[in-house]
């Protein structure tokens, strides 16, 4: 019964991504990609807290900018008792690693979040939103290495 489920999965997956992958198609069709507006600014402990959570958008209503990447929220404790918060595109960032739609903790130098989203503004958020496809992805992963 287990095997039958995860072979359903299995199909609800490959569905999904077909999906997925005939509106990203369907969009570059039409040769038109929607602005995506990001949230720029960047604050520590000394400095006031415009920046930081809870996150007030009104304060910050004209710092957005147009990003061609992914909109970033990087929270980081460089040392106990102090936190920086940047919001930016993650073109404006020297990244060495794969961007997903998606929240990784940081360990090492210091301890910290780095979330990326896709959707206007959504580095405002104190809470990432998750992708219900990369949930579903991580689900069947799980599921098949128990099996």
């Amino acid at each position: 019964m287990e095997h039958k489920f995860a072979g359903y999965l299995h199909y609800l997956f490959l569905i999904l991504i077909t999906i997925d992958l005939n509106r990203a198609q369907d969009e570059e069709c039409e040769g038109y990609m929607k602005p995506l507006y990001c949230y720029e600014c960047q604050t520590s402990s000394d400095d006031p807290n415009y920046c930081s959570d809870p996150f007030n958008a009104t304060m910050l209503a004209q710092n957005v900018s147009i990003c061609e990447g992914h909109c970033v929220k990087w929270v980081r404790q460089p040392r106990p008792g102090e936190m920086t918060y940047v919001r930016t595109c993650s073109t404006r960032l020297n990244l060495k690693l794969m961007i997903n739609i998606v929240c990784m903790e940081e360990s090492r130098p210091s301890s910290g979040l780095l979330c990326f989203c896709k959707e206007p503004r959504c580095n405002s958020s104190a809470k990432m939103q998750f992708s219900v496809l990369a949930f579903i992805c991580a689900f069947i992963v799980i599921l098949r290495e128990k099996t």
